[in-house]
């Protein structure tokens, strides 16, 4: 049995609760997105995750289009004065995860960097883009977003083979 006050550490309302739990509950484990042995090429493991939350969000739109509008609501509710992210870290977790095999290349700044901006390229949000600002398919928008991520992945193992720092 869980408490009360822990469901609501990670689900701050009932309408989140009821809109997000059967999305957390097909969520698949880091572990089956890259598995053991997966390949060690970090373009190939980022382009696993991504490809991953991008069909989830695509295979759920509604629902995350749903769940979305309740995330915007509670911050508008509080104003933007929050003291913790109104998301779960899961694509945080999967891109740590993709980007082991080069970590200990790359300074903190540029592992800082690609760790915050490739969560960008992923799920709801990228789709929604896609499909309401750019008017692509899911289908489409996907591949697009895989090969973004490919490429940002290999410009930074570049840089850091040239032992140039992260930008600006």
């Amino acid at each position: 049995m869980v408490s009360r006050a822990t469901v609501y550490r990670y689900f701050p309302s009932e309408e989140a609760l009821v809109i997000e739990a059967p999305l957390a509950l097909a969520f698949r484990d880091l572990e089956e997105v890259i598995p053991e042995g997966a390949p060690a090429d970090p373009r190939e493991r980022a382009a696993m995750v991504q490809r991953y939350l991008f069909e989830h969000a695509a295979g759920n739109e509604n629902q995350f289009r749903t769940f979305l509008r309740a995330t915007l609501d509670q911050w508008i509710a509080a104003q933007g004065n929050l003291d913790e992210p109104l998301r779960a870290g899961r694509r945080n977790d999967m891109y740590e995860r993709a980007l082991a095999p080069v970590r200990d290349r790359l300074d903190d700044e540029t592992y800082d960097r690609i760790r915050h901006a490739l969560p960008v390229m992923s799920g709801i949000e990228s789709l929604l883009v896609i499909r309401d600002v750019c008017g692509l398919s899911a289908e489409r928008g996907g591949e697009i977003m895989e090969w973004a991520v490919r490429r940002l992945v290999q410009a930074v193992i570049e840089d850091a083979d040239r032992n140039e720092p992260a930008g600006p």
